[in-house]
């Protein structure tokens, strides 16, 4: 009898589940989303869906000119739940942003990396991740 009442003690008293998370839709993207971690502290790195389908990636160093890069909506690509944007900074250097991203309630996340490529190569890929900024929609 105790081995039944402890047994069911301890069933009542382990926490339930957390409720799945959903992909984000097309619709949730809209809106202006700032870096929740930096990759420097003196970098601030925003990315914005604009409703017509393209893309602003703004990154802003301290000590550095800020970039603004576009991609048009030709340059944004989903594959699934994944998103795969591309800017051209200028002749040489260029940016691909991967993000996937999930919803929970009013949460609502995205992440990926950040490869950068100078004359087509690769030569660094950082993690993102991005949380609605404050006054976003």
């Amino acid at each position: 009898m105790r081995l039944l009442l402890l047994v069911i003690t301890l069933f009542f008293s382990l926490p339930a589940s957390p409720a799945p998370g959903q992909a984000l839709a097309d619709s949730d993207l809209i809106g202006t989303w700032s870096a929740t971690t930096p990759v420097t502290e003196s970098e601030q790195t925003e990315v914005s869906f604009q409703e017509d389908g393209s893309v602003v990636l703004i990154r802003e160093f301290s000590a550095s000119p800020k970039q603004r890069l576009v991609a048009s909506p030709s340059h944004v690509h989903k594959v699934g739940d994944i998103l795969l944007i591309s800017f051209s900074h200028d002749n040489a250097l260029r940016y691909k942003l991967v993000l996937s991203g999930w919803k929970l309630r009013h949460t609502k996340v995205i992440f990926g990396t950040l490869f950068m490529y100078s004359d087509n190569v690769v030569f660094n890929g950082l993690p993102v991740s991005f949380a609605r900024s404050a006054g976003g929609t």
